[in-house]
């Protein structure tokens, strides 16, 4: 019997690659192997993940509301809970998910079992400033990580931009190889997508899922575009991430060609964002974590058969950007959009998409390979 274990200190329903991992390794059926997950709860009233033969062991709920100090008691909390369940299961292989999910993996491997392997997978860049003027515990778990990169089974990043700047960073301590996993939607997703609904309008109709923020986001300047043209555009809005200040922003608007509709389960989406014609990311690029970001929601909207638009300062955006195709994956200046410029056209009905590459089980498979012992 092979017992592994996935660390991931974030509520796993936040984190839809994490999902799509759990799910691949319950659907292999491998009456051989006993996967564990360590997690949080949701700190809002979003379902929470529940997947047939995986135990997901649920440490505590992480709220807005707690204080530093509460904070902090959190975190040690999570590291010695998840510790102590380490150490009961006495798993084979360990995989963690980011910086905060560390500790545990780090001490089991240390001092309880040498032989353990370590799987390490960030959603996210960080940079060495960004630790610097980042929590005292993620300082303190990064530098902890750092000694067990070289040891580690496995390091990878979200694309080949970042693990170079991953491995720049880290410098000698680097391990010799650091792979790229996309955030690609999983494969049954060309199954369940809809490829004939259209939203019955004339109008062009634009979607956005995901977090969202006013400071780091084009969102105001990309509201006021939608807001100047409501014969010809609409734009809906699915997201539970959002600063406090959004939703102030989107009452005093009254915008009526702008609706935000909160939460959306992600199982949903396949059948949801196919009545829309334009998918948008927002980020500004005010870190380099944006810049060389090409977020899976990218991936879900071409799956649909949207377009994409994407701000210029996205980087990592730029290899699926395509011209007069369809879907086209279009580069967009957020800070100067004008009607006349921009003419986007609808949906065509019965697109068939078209993922090939483009899928999550694909690329999880070298991974899989040596976490699972699949060879």
């Amino acid at each position: 019997m092979i017992k592994i274990v996935i660390v991931h200190f974030q509520p796993l329903e936040k984190y839809p690659p994490v999902v799509n991992m759990i799910r691949y390794i319950a659907g292999l059926q491998r009456h051989d192997l006993e996967l564990h997950v360590i997690s949080t709860q949701a700190s809002n009233e979003k379902k929470q993940l529940e997947v047939n033969n995986i135990i997901i062991h649920r440490i505590g709920k992480l709220s807005e509301e707690l204080n530093r100090i509460e904070r902090l008691l959190f975190y040690i909390r999570f590291q010695t809970k998840a510790l102590s369940l380490l150490r009961a299961l006495k798993p084979q292989k360990v995989l963690y998910y980011e910086t905060l999910s560390a500790g545990a993996p780090f001490v089991y491997k240390k001092y309880h079992n040498k032989e353990c392997e370590i799987f390490i997978h960030y959603h996210e860049y960080t940079s060495p400033s960004e630790y610097k003027q980042g929590m005292v515990v993620g300082r303190l778990l990064h530098y902890l990580e750092k000694k067990m990169y070289k040891q580690a089974a496995w390091v990878s990043h979200t694309n080949t931009y970042r693990a170079k700047l991953f491995k720049e960073d880290i410098g000698k301590a680097a391990p010799q190889i650091v792979h790229a996993i996309p955030n690609y939607p999983p494969e049954n997703w060309l199954h369940n997508v809809n490829k004939s609904i259209s939203n019955g309008q004339s109008r062009v109709g634009f979607v956005y899922v995901g977090a969202m923020s006013l400071n780091t986001m084009y969102v105001e300047l990309f509201a006021k575009f939608i807001a100047q043209h409501p014969n010809q555009y609409y734009w809906d809005i699915y997201s539970d991430n959002f600063s406090s200040d959004l939703l102030s922003f989107f009452d005093s608007f009254k915008a009526p060609n702008i609706h935000f509709h909160g939460s959306i389960e992600y199982d949903a989406l396949p059948k949801l964002l196919p009545k829309y014609d334009i998918g948008v990311v927002l980020y500004k690029g005010h870190i380099l974590n944006y810049v060389y970001n090409a977020p899976n929601k990218v991936f879900e909207y071409l799956a649909a058969g949207l377009d994409v638009w994407y701000p210029n300062e996205m980087k990592g955006c730029e290899e699926y950007r395509t011209y007069k195709t369809y879907p086209e994956v279009l580069s967009v200046d957020f800070q100067q959009l004008v009607f006349s410029d921009v003419v986007p056209g609808k949906r065509k009905t019965g697109y068939l998409p078209k993922l090939n590459d483009y899928y999550f089980e694909k690329h999880i498979s070298p991974m899989a390979s040596r976490f699972l012992d699949l060879n």
